[in-house]
């Protein structure tokens, strides 16, 4: 039996993009969809935020999870695969430009996100350091900025990365 759900944001967080093809098959900055530069509606927002971390979901999911926070070879192995999946779909989601009505709740939902890739990182430092309290101490501190990250994502409408 697995001893974590490491419930990395609605997914989803903030650093660089990949540039990886999404199931929208579209490695460009998302653009509204009158072509034109600029903020997306919130329709667009969401719908392509979703997208972005329904994608991210179905890798995250396909991660194998280690046994035990004593599991230190595993906690590493995921820690880093889930840095970089989480990573890649916050970096997307940062480039998005939501329009001003929901942009104070979606950069508060972006910034949890980057702070849950720097767990993610520290998750694998503590890995590699032999500390099981530590790495149970990160798992607890993704349970809450998970709850925060949801929050927020509902609060912008998305309903993928809002775990709705």
């Amino acid at each position: 039996m697995r001893w974590l759900a490491v419930p990395v944001l609605a997914l989803v967080l903030a650093a660089c993009g990949s540039g990886e093809q999404s199931e929208t098959g579209s490695s460009a900055a998302p653009t509204p969809s009158d072509g034109a530069p600029g903020k997306l509606t919130e329709a667009e927002l969401i719908a392509q935020g979703d997208a972005i971390c329904r994608d991210a979901g179905k890798t995250l999911g396909g991660l194998a999870q280690p046994e035990s926070s004593t599991d230190y070879s595993g906690v590493e192995r995921y820690g880093e695969e889930l840095a970089s999946a989480a990573g890649q779909a916050a970096g997307k989601l940062k480039i998005l430009s939501p329009p001003d009505s929901v942009k104070f709740d979606y950069d508060a939902f972006v910034k949890v996100g980057g702070d849950q890739v720097e767990d993610a990182r520290a998750y694998v430092a503590a890995g590699k350091a032999k500390r099981a309290g530590r790495i149970r101490a990160i798992l607890a501190e993704f349970r809450t900025t998970n709850a925060e990250a949801s929050r927020l994502a509902r609060k912008v409408g998305f309903e993928v990365c809002g775990g709705v």
